[in-house]
């Protein structure tokens, strides 16, 4: 391992443990066994390290989500369905990640981790509605962008259980009821007046 990615798996250590605001670029810097200046060779400031580590694992989750590596022969459900245990799993993997992210985002201090987390989010929506057109296809194109949101807040709310309550959810029962509610949702369509028109 590298320097840069050591320096950067003990920054998520300890903000997750003490938060953001706590940790001191030298506590980063003698975890890793180099001086606080050897700690500026590789990141700009404790906040350059810290949008890096968010890049970082957007674009790891992003290129395994995107990877053809499942088995073939998968329906678009089955398919969207093993994406989506992956994600399941790489969050309840990443857990520190996450506690260090919400514990004390420090986002409002900085626009440039506003702007970055904002941005991270949208790329995110916008994998998530190919990703469900290619399961639904027209039946979900007039209101994909509620099915979308729908999604997104069905996660959110099932990964606060995972990560800070530490619940010991079955995740293959987990993947399965929220595809079996978006199922629900789109085969009811007929009934639904879109909300929102974009992100």
């Amino acid at each position: 391992m590298d320097k840069r990615q050591e320096l950067m798996n003990h920054a998520v250590h300890f903000f997750s443990i003490k938060g953001f605001h706590q940790t001191s670029v030298q506590e980063i810097a003698k975890a890793a066994g180099i001086s606080k200046g050897a700690f500026y060779k590789h990141f700009d400031s404790k906040e350059g390290i810290f949008v890096e580590i968010l890049k970082q694992y957007h674009e790891d989750l992003t290129r395994d989500l995107n990877s053809t590596d499942f088995e073939p022969g998968l329906t678009n459900r089955e398919f969207f369905k093993k994406k989506l245990l992956l994600e399941i799993e790489r969050t309840v993997m990443n857990k520190e990640f996450f506690l260090m992210v919400f514990k004390d985002f420090p986002a409002n201090d900085n626009e440039l981790m506003q702007n970055l987390l904002q941005e991270l989010r949208i790329a995110q929506l916008v994998l998530h509605k190919y990703s469900l057109l290619e399961v639904y296809g027209n039946r979900a194109e007039p209101f994909i962008y509620d099915l979308v949101t729908i999604f997104e807040g069905i996660k959110k709310e099932y990964y606060f259980y995972l990560i800070f309550e530490n619940r010991p959810i079955d995740k293959e029962l987990l993947a399965e009821f929220i595809v079996s509610s978006l199922d629900a949702i789109v085969n009811h369509s007929e009934k639904l007046n879109p909300v929102l028109t974009d992100f």
